[in-house]
Formats: structure tokens, C-alpha cells, sequence
């Protein structure tokens, strides 16, 4: 929800300001790619590869709507 923020330029997020507001956009950008990193590595350390994959599946799901919409 970070990323998406800064990429729908939202000013708020459940009524309250949006990180990057409060942060600014760079900011926000590096917490959402560490929030992404810490909690891929966590699900890494379950030994489960089908949570992993399922997950990795979501975010490139995600991704692939963002930048090729209609797909």
C-alpha cells in the first residue's frame, strides 16, 4: 500500500495522511521495498516454497496490472 500511494498520488490512506505526505514520496518508496524484502524473507524461513511462490505470484499478479493493464 506504500507503493500504491505514490503511484495513485493518494493524499490519504483510511482517512488518515498517506505516508507519503507525512514522509514524502522517496521515503515511502524505500519502506515499501522494505516492508516487501523483511516479509519475503520471514516467509523464507517457514521452508514452505508453495507459501513463497504463492505470494511471489501475488505481487507480480499486482504488478502486471499496474503496468499492463488489460492483460
Amino acid at each position: 500500500l506504500l507503493h500504491d500511494d505514490v503511484i495513485d498520488l493518494a493524499s490519504t490512506r483510511r482517512g488518515k495522511q498517506a505516508a507519503c505526505v507525512v514522509w514524502g514520496k522517496r521515503s515511502a518508496v524505500f519502506c515499501g521495498d522494505y516492508v516487501l524484502a523483511k516479509s519475503t524473507y520471514l516467509l523464507g524461513t517457514l521452508g514452505d516454497v508453495d507459501v513463497v511462490f504463492a505470494i511471489s505470484q501475488v505481487g507480480l499478479d499486482h504488478n502486471e496490472y499496474n503496468f499492463f493493464p488489460g492483460l
